[in-house]
């Protein structure tokens, strides 16, 4: 199957004022990521969809997978085998000891002559997954207690830090249901609270009514001892939206900070 020189002029006339292919096609890609795992020595099997739409015969090609065990000072890259039309897999190696490991995948489009990468900002926000760690501690915020709301000097707009269930913000009251500003649930697995701020359900433009507009909310944990552990880590999962023409200050949007210290 082939292309007309036509076509491929046009196309290369595209990549010269960088365009490139994207606009003649539509991508659709989807995976879930890898789950925390104790398993370390064992290869880590990974699957994803990949389907490619055209006004030309194009096809993605050299898919891979990219992947790194410090953080992408070094990377590793391996071939991804096509099981079906549109069904992937590739396999990250065992490893000799546990590790901290990030991925995402790479198709090659001959016609843009640029790799894409999947997700789009899978560089900067890849695939994230522990392996060769035991869990020790697990927080899913249905009975913190012991967590304490609120600092000396917080002086927020709006509202501030809260543990509750949050409830779904969007703006599908004007027919955009994917723009969700605050999803209906934490992130665990079990239970459904998690730190938030504003845990009321809002419809059109009220949202604003549910967020932190400004100034400074703070939630400070227990402490933990680890002592009795080697190479302790510490993952959470953060949800944030800034909003910043809603500020007071757009040049100064609000930023979510995480600060700790190491025996006491």
């Amino acid at each position: 199957m082939c292309i007309r020189d036509s076509y491929l002029d046009i196309i290369r006339s595209f990549n010269n004022h960088q365009i490139g292919t994207n606009l003649l096609t539509t991508l659709s890609f989807s995976h879930n990521s890898l789950k925390d795992t104790e398993n370390y020595k064992d290869p880590f099997i990974i699957n994803f969809d990949l389907d490619l739409k055209s006004s030309f015969p194009l096809e993605p090609d050299s898919v891979r997978l990219v992947y790194t065990t410090d953080d992408f000072a070094t990377k590793h890259i391996v071939n991804a085998t096509e099981l079906a039309p549109g069904k992937y897999t590739a396999e990250i190696p065992g490893q000799e000891t546990s590790k901290f490991i990030k991925y995402y995948m790479i198709c090659y489009d001959p016609y843009s002559e640029a790799f894409i990468t999947l997700p789009l900002k899978g560089n900067t926000n890849p695939y994230a997954f522990l392996a060769g760690y035991k869990q020790v501690l697990y927080e899913n915020f249905e009975n913190a207690g012991n967590w304490i709301i609120g600092d000396t000097d917080d002086s927020f707009t709006g509202k501030g830090f809260t543990i509750a269930e949050p409830k779904k913000v969007s703006l599908e009251a004007f027919g955009y249901s994917g723009v969700i500003f605050q999803p209906a649930a934490g992130h665990s697995e079990q239970g459904k609270k998690c730190i938030v701020t504003g845990t009321e359900t809002s419809f059109g433009y009220n949202f604003i009514n549910h967020c932190c507009i400004s100034g400074k909310t703070t939630v400070f944990s227990p402490v933990y001892d680890f002592s009795s552990y080697n190479d302790a880590i510490l993952s959470f999962y953060e949800w944030l939206v800034i909003l910043p023409f809603f500020s007071p200050n757009p040049d100064k949007p609000p930023t979510l900070s995480i600060s700790y210290n190491v025996n006491g």
